[in-house]
């Protein structure tokens, strides 16, 4: 009998960013690094996850994903030696398979963080607030289509992971690999949720969260049947059983009659 495919989507543990945002101008968002706490979160992660690979019967590597950004390749790695990885003991034998996709990359702000974090003149701290102010404006009525200044939009995003899936992925899942894993980026992971579930645009903000550091999502079961559950909180450390996105309201006619009430007309 062939066994359901198996997504689990996890993001990367604290970070620097998440602690200074200063980090991102100091550093470049691609070189943040797991903070001490990010790091002990990696590893305890990585003991749930060995768990419950043993506890759904793997019998094999998992396919492993990762942003080519430092916090996540970093977070794979701890969390990768709660596995005994390079050990006698290691739970799977072999090598696991390990590749890195640019479209997994995070979301780029532009320059919102050298605005709001930057040392800047009297007169270059005006012109910033009045760029803040104009993004603030935007983003309040396009929020899924608008672009930060330099910056790529959250369905710029979507359509990056979107192709990742349709791509990559796809042809991982035909050539027989049935359980993948996903370390990433938050907006990385709201976006594959937001494609692989079909979300109505207008839904996308409101029903899908960003996931905390080292939260682990599962996507799992067949097509027509999958289902979205946090299986893992990465701030407390526990496993956890919570459903998501089962009140997505898919578009239909109803929905059609009330954004257009002339429909039938």
């Amino acid at each position: 009998m062939k066994k359901p495919l198996r997504i689990l989507l996890i993001r990367h543990g604290e970070s620097e960013g998440n602690v200074n945002p200063q980090a991102y101008l100091k550093k470049g968002d691609q070189h943040i690094e797991l903070t001490p706490k990010g790091i002990m979160q990696a590893a305890q992660m990585g003991h749930f996850l060995a768990r419950h690979l043993q506890a759904v019967d793997e019998k094999k590597w998992p396919l492993f994903y990762v942003s080519g950004y430092k916090r996540p390749q970093q977070t794979l790695g701890h969390a990768l030696k709660s596995f005994n990885y390079g050990t006698e003991n290691v739970l799977f034998k072999g090598k696991p398979q390990i590749y890195t996709d640019s479209r997994l990359a995070e979301h780029f702000f532009g320059a919102i963080n050298f605005l709001n974090h930057a040392p800047l003149s009297k007169a270059e701290t005006a012109i910033a607030n009045f760029l803040l102010k104009a993004s603030e404006a935007v983003f309040k009525n396009d929020r899924l289509t608008a672009k930060a200044l330099y910056g790529e939009s959250y369905l710029d995003k979507i359509t990056h992971v979107k192709g990742f899936i349709d791509g990559s992925l796809q042809r991982d899942i035909n050539e027989g690999h049935d359980t993948i894993v996903l370390v990433a980026h938050g907006r990385v992971i709201t976006a594959f949720l937001a494609a692989w579930f079909h979300v109505p645009f207008n839904q996308i903000k409101e029903k899908i969260n960003n996931p905390d550091n080292c939260d682990v999502i599962e996507v799992a079961g067949e097509p027509q049947n999958w289902k979205a559950t946090k299986i893992y909180d990465g701030p407390s450390g526990k496993a956890v059983d919570q459903k998501l996105l089962q009140d997505i309201e898919p578009i239909s006619k109803s929905v059609l009659d009330i954004a257009s009430p002339s429909y039938n007309k």
